[in-house]
């Protein structure tokens, strides 16, 4: 069982927050969470089997951590859940039959068998809304990987749903797409380091090199980006010969390692030198949301006009080289200094290549960010930003804020609770887990209510609109026992491994009021709830009014 912790406000009506510093604002509704669709449990006394009883090879116990052929199983009794997890680097499919116990409505009942088929690094979440008395785990398999062809050169294409654009090939001193018909695409530099335009967005690249032709995808499918054989091992260090364009969907690339981060950068209006030049600063977060520690090899910031021509391009030399632990973020500034040539609007672009740490294997990917920028106007200084972070929670049984606060002042792990307090916060949290929409993947193994469809909007001082669904920031995260102090399980230890989920989104907005409405409420909920702060963050003193006139009104200020 795991968890982890951070709790509760909630409001469905129009937010107005008044900011100063970090704030985080953590939400929960009122209401049930949905349990997931497929596991509705039968009436039987027992799992499926050959004989009565549960058959050889059964896990039994009401909660526990399970490993079979690298895929990790998570079962808890109440309320129910089972969590597999494949670690694998291909296809596993898992049968399994979880069981209720005596004291549930009902009486007994199993779910009979059920059969889980998960990508590489797939999580699945089965709740059955009760008890479970035991989980039979039935069999493993896990698809055997391709054996390598001998010493034959490996010949990737573009990724399945993408189709080839054009390919340019190296001539000696420059890349002529093949066929003389370029496709809308330019190349420019040499085989170690080569840029590209194009006026369709390209979502991978194929690129020759040393024998081998490998697909490398962009996180972001771009009209413009960089490409370097010497960021990825396979190449063995050879210059390029080709290089092809795919367009299509998003996709991942057919080969190299299965690490993965997030990028997100920032810009500020570009202040004017005395030579006429221009500098814009900012931020450029890394975040290591994957299952591996990895290493940054190569981080190039380029500024561009809005038409995609390069203005001035740095290597971000506080970024190369980093390791990252599982969950590590690094930021780092920056400052570019550049020639407007008499433009006012701009875009600062970021592309970063990352690697395993323990093997050295790269990652065939590109990961990039866009941040549009406009030079300052006279005597202006770039504006100062703050972040805000929605943790959403929906409540189980509680129903109204009178509740709430009860179950907050009775606290948790025998202490007493109150508010602003860790005991307090973490019985809320039992009562109101985090949700998080579909598509995200909620810490494995902690304790959280899934994933439920909302959305907020969240409107900056300077009128900037930002739509959680599809411009907040995931952050995956825990808080367990030993971290915030609370026996949460009461089993008189506080351990690594017990946790309440505090993932949340997080966005960046200039410094201000910022206006957060709820557009979308959980299916299940009442739409009622209340407010609270990560304890000892001070983000409590940006509420203008009180938690009082919150939950009155519906409205923070």
């Amino acid at each position: 069982m795991n968890s982890s912790i951070q709790a509760s406000t909630a409001t469905t009506g129009r937010t107005v927050l008044a900011l100063g510093a970090i704030l985080s604002l953590l939400l929960a509704l009122f209401g049930a969470a949905a349990a997931r669709p497929g596991t509705v449990l039968a009436a039987g006394d027992h799992c499926p089997s050959d004989t009565n009883g549960a058959p050889s090879g059964a896990v039994n116990g009401a909660e526990g951590d399970e490993s079979e052929q690298d895929v990790s199983i998570t079962y808890s009794g109440d309320p129910g859940v089972v969590t597999l997890t494949n670690n694998n680097d291909t296809d596993a499919t898992v049968v399994f039959c979880a069981k209720g116990g005596n004291e549930f409505e009902g009486d007994n009942k199993n779910s009979g068998e059920i059969t889980a088929t998960l990508a590489p690094d797939e999580t699945q979440t089965f709740e059955f809304g009760t008890e479970i008395s035991y989980f039979v785990l039935y069999s493993v398999t896990v698809d055997q990987p391709e054996e390598p062809g001998g010493e034959e050169p490996t010949v990737e294409t573009c990724p399945a749903s993408t189709t080839l654009l054009v390919t340019f090939t190296w001539t000696g001193s420059t890349f002529v797409p093949d066929g003389g018909d370029a496709m809308g695409v330019s190349v420019t530099g040499d085989t170690n380091l080569a840029y590209f335009m194009s006026t369709e967005t390209i979502t991978a690249l194929v690129v020759s090199a040393g024998g081998d032709t490998r697909n490398i995808t962009l996180d972001f499918p771009s009209t413009t980006g960089s490409i370097s054989p010497h960021n990825y091992e396979v190449f063995g260090g050879a210059s390029m010969s080709s290089l092809g364009f795919c367009v299509g969907p998003k996709v991942n690339p057919d080969s190299g390692s299965r690490v993965s981060v997030e990028i997100d950068k920032d810009a500020e209006c570009a202040a004017l030198n005395t030579d006429g030049t221009a500098t814009v600063t900012g931020t450029i977060k890394v975040d290591n949301h994957g299952r591996w520690a990895v290493r940054l090899t190569s981080a190039l910031d380029t500024v561009l006009s809005e038409g995609d021509q390069a203005l001035a391009r740095t290597t971000i030399d506080d970024l190369v080289g980093v390791e990252l632990a599982v969950d590590e973020v690094i930021t780092v500034d920056y400052a570019i200094t550049f020639e407007p040539q008499g433009l006012t609007s701009f875009v600062n672009f970021i592309e970063v290549t990352i690697e395993r740490l323990d093997n050295g294997e790269a990652r065939h990917k590109v990961y990039n960010d866009r941040a549009a920028f406009v030079l300052c106007d006279e005597g202006e200084e770039p504006a100062e930003t703050v972040q805000v972070s929605i943790m959403k929670h929906l409540c189980d049984e509680v129903t109204t804020v009178a509740e709430f606060n009860a179950v907050e002042n009775a606290g948790a792990g025998g202490q007493p609770g109150g508010f602003g307090t860790a005991p307090g916060l973490v019985a809320t949290v039992l009562a109101c887990p985090t949700i998080v929409l579909t598509g995200d993947v909620p810490k494995p193994g902690a304790i959280t209510n899934g994933n439920v469809d909302f959305d907020f909007s969240v409107v900056a001082a300077d009128g900037t609109t930002q739509i959680l669904s599809s411009d907040g920031d995931f952050m995956q995260q825990a808080l367990c026992e030993d971290v915030v102090m609370v026996d949460v399980n009461e089993n008189g230890m506080l351990e690594a491994d017990v946790c309440l989920d505090t993932s949340m989104y997080t966005f960046e907005v200039v410094d201000g009021t910022v206006v957060i409405s709820e557009t979308e409420v959980p299916e299940g909920s009442t739409g009622l709830g209340t407010i609270r702060f990560t304890p000892g963050s001070e983000d409590e003193t940006a509420l203008a009014t009180s938690i009082g006139d919150v939950e009155a009104t519906g409205v923070i200020t």
